[in-house]
């Protein structure tokens, strides 16, 4: 058995993730939860990599309407809150998760 000494607290906005979801990028589909984060990696061989190192466009709809182009790098919570990931506008061969 797993010990949750934070299991009867409630979540809270400011609280860590506790949830995660991979998003594939579509150009009509919105994303099935919009998260309070967003993470890039990349697939190198038969693993997932995170270099930092590397930023790629992204293309995004926002919470709020907003569509937006990034440059986001691999393997760093970005504190987006992500409605739609475009496919067009950004950069293929990505794995995109959001966490809430």
């Amino acid at each position: 058995m797993i010990l949750d000494p934070f299991h009867e607290y409630t979540q809270t906005p400011e609280g860590p993730l506790s949830s995660a979801l991979i998003v594939t990028p579509s150009d009509t589909d919105d994303c099935p939860v919009i998260g309070r984060a967003l993470n890039i990696s990349r697939e190198i061989g038969d693993t997932l990599a995170a270099d930092t190192s590397l930023a790629f466009m992204v293309r995004a709809s926002l919470m709020n309407g907003e569509t937006v182009t990034l440059s986001l790098t691999c393997g760093v919570l970005h504190e987006i809150r992500v409605k739609k990931l475009h496919a067009t506008g950004t950069a293929a061969g990505l794995t995109f998760t959001t966490l809430w």
